[in-house]
């Protein structure tokens, strides 16, 4: 994703509104895309995302921030990651967890933890 938008200049512009109105730039836009484009083809899946909100309606959801870190991100340095947040259960309160993030400057693989409610 970084090699489709090299410079700074490709990667602030503003390219719309999220679905919580905050601003989309073209960075944010292309993480998006490639996270979506990976759960596409998943069957019974929920994606709940920062700029196109809530796609599909499955049982299991998943909780994306392409960029955690989008300041960064847009500028170059590369502290920031992809975060994702796994859930399933009939409710909020009765959900089960997992989350996992990943960065730029991380060498051995993702940081993962999951939670079960019951």
């Amino acid at each position: 994703m970084l090699a489709e938008l090299p410079r700074r200049a490709d990667r602030e512009p503003v390219v719309g509104a999220g679905e919580g109105g905050d601003e989309t730039t073209a960075i944010d836009e292309a993480a998006e895309r490639a996270v979506l484009a990976r759960f596409r083809d998943i069957e019974d899946v929920t994606v709940v995302s920062e700029e196109v909100g809530i796609v599909g309606g499955g049982r299991t959801y998943l909780v994306i921030d392409p960029i955690d870190g989008s300041l960064n991100a847009k500028r170059g340095i590369g502290f920031f990651s992809l975060s994702i947040a796994v859930a399933s259960g009939s409710t909020m309160g009765t959900w089960n967890l997992a989350s996992c993030t990943t960065s730029a400057t991380r060498r051995n693989g993702p940081e993962c933890a999951a939670r079960a409610r019951g």
